[in-house]
């Protein structure tokens, strides 16, 4: 098999695997009844999403899946992003969708983690070495806000759940949070990315 073949399957495998293992019990059910581990399952369904993304661009030698001018740099895409991961972070948007009877809300909710995910990793490669340091910086500054605020608002945000599981949420949320600025951070502005700024210079032309 070619290398960049049982790369793609590999990628592709093990994007599948994590988007299954999160819907599959245990974990769906722990999910259920406790937002942090919730919140683990949404990380992993993103996750699995990326690496499925990763694998799609493989489809193409020169790593662009998508011709450039539909994708204008992943500014768009990123900003979508963005705002799904927002709106669906929004209490009562992440209350409603684990409530009985809202099912397809929630399957709504998971599509779109999946979806928005697999995007970024196919815009990637049109992305110029800076504009994914802001990316990233500004996704775990999102993060942590959000977690602060979760954390220090004395009232229960998500009422599906108890109020004590939402301190441990928005506590790991920013921490993983500020985690995710300094990767971007260290990834971005301190190591060199070869081709990066060729290939943003071909998609924004």
């Amino acid at each position: 098999m070619h290398t960049r073949t049982r790369r793609m399957v590999i990628l592709a495998a093990f994007g599948a695997s994590l988007a299954i293992l999160s819907e599959a019990e245990p974990l769906e059910e722990l999910a259920e009844g406790n937002l942090v581990f919730h919140m683990f399952q949404h990380f992993l369904i993103g996750l699995g999403g990326f690496f499925v993304g990763r694998s799609l661009i493989l489809l193409r030698p020169d790593g662009s899946l998508l011709p450039a001018h539909l994708l204008k740099g992943g500014y768009p895409w990123a900003a979508l992003f963005l705002s799904l991961f927002t709106f669906w972070h929004v209490p009562s948007v992440y209350s409603a969708a684990v409530l009985p009877g809202n099912e397809l809300l929630h399957l709504a909710e998971h599509v779109s983690f999946f979806s928005s995910s697999l995007f970024i990793a196919v815009v990637a490669p049109y992305m110029s070495r800076g504009f994914k340091a802001f990316f990233i910086f500004l996704f775990g500054n999102m993060n942590s806000m959000m977690g602060v605020l979760y954390s220090v608002n004395g009232g229960n945000l998500f009422w599906p759940y108890p109020a004590y599981q939402q301190n441990e949420f928005g506590f790991l949320m920013s921490i993983t949070g500020f985690l995710t600025m300094s990767a971007g951070t260290y990834l971005y502005f301190v190591l060199s990315e070869p081709g990066s700024a060729s290939r943003s210079t071909e998609a924004e032309s």
